[in-house]
C-alpha cells in the first residue's frame, strides 16, 4: 500500500444550489463514516455515488452528499428529509453555470 501525504490546500469542491441555498461540498473532506453512510443510503460505492451525483444528477446521490454535509451542523437531520426537499423546481443553476445547455 502506498502512503500519500494529503495537502491541506487540496480540495475537490462540488456545488449544488437548492431552494436558494448553495451547498459547496468538499469531497476531500468527507470522512470515512460519512462515505460509509453515503454508501448505505445509496447502495453504491464511492466512485459510483460521485458519478451518479455529478454526472447523472441522481437525486438519491445528490441528497446523500447534501445530507452528510448538512448533518455536520444538524446532527439529527434525516436523509429522507433531504430527499423530500429535492424536486426539479428546487434545483437552481449556480451563478457560474449556464442556464441553457449549449446548442
Amino acid at each position: 500500500m502506498t502512503d500519500v501525504a494529503a495537502n491541506a490546500d487540496d480540495t475537490n469542491i462540488v456545488s449544488w444550489k437548492v431552494s436558494g441555498t448553495r451547498y459547496d461540498v468538499d469531497l476531500h473532506d468527507i470522512d470515512g463514516v460519512e462515505w460509509r453512510d453515503i454508501g448505505r443510503v445509496t447502495g453504491l460505492t464511492q466512485p459510483a455515488a460521485m458519478r451518479q451525483a455529478l454526472v447523472l444528477k441522481e437525486f438519491d446521490c445528490i441528497g446523500a452528499f447534501i445530507w452528510v454535509w448538512r448533518r455536520r451542523a444538524e446532527p439529527d437531520l434525516k436523509y429522507e428529509d433531504v430527499l423530500r426537499s429535492l424536486t426539479y423546481r428546487t434545483f437552481e443553476p449556480l451563478e457560474d453555470e449556464p442556464t441553457d445547455p449549449p446548442a
